[in-house]
């Protein structure tokens, strides 16, 4: 990282946009990803950290990873994103910049699934 200073001639530097991966409930994704061929690959990895989970006896406090449900949670939110784009599972993400896109036709007509 370069601090920007005018007056030492140098050429601003821009930032990239950033994604980033949605689990709010209230946020509308820019895009979605199909994952159908990850589900188990992901979820296997999640489960690694099965200690963070709900545990009925557990003495922590509670957080949203530690509540009853959050697991299926997980699932049910991938199965509900792919519906949109007509798959199995998908990961949303959302974009709060305008994307800069040089060739919209290279993007828009490459397979994929559009049902919005």
């Amino acid at each position: 990282m370069v601090r920007y200073d005018h007056e030492a001639g140098l050429a601003a530097v821009p930032m990239p946009a950033i994604m980033h991966s949605l689990f709010s409930r209230r946020i509308v994704p820019s895009f979605i990803v199909d994952v159908s061929d990850f589900v188990e690959e992901k979820m296997k990895s999640i489960r690694a950290y099965g200690s963070q989970f709900y545990k009925a006896d557990s003495a922590e406090p509670v957080t949203r990873i530690s509540e009853r449900g959050f697991i299926e949670e997980i699932e049910s939110r991938m199965q509900y994103f792919g519906s949109l784009i007509g798959v199995d599972a998908g990961e949303p993400f959302y974009v709060r910049e305008a994307l800069n896109v040089d060739d919209p036709l290279a993007l828009l007509t490459r397979p994929m699934n559009i049902y919005s």
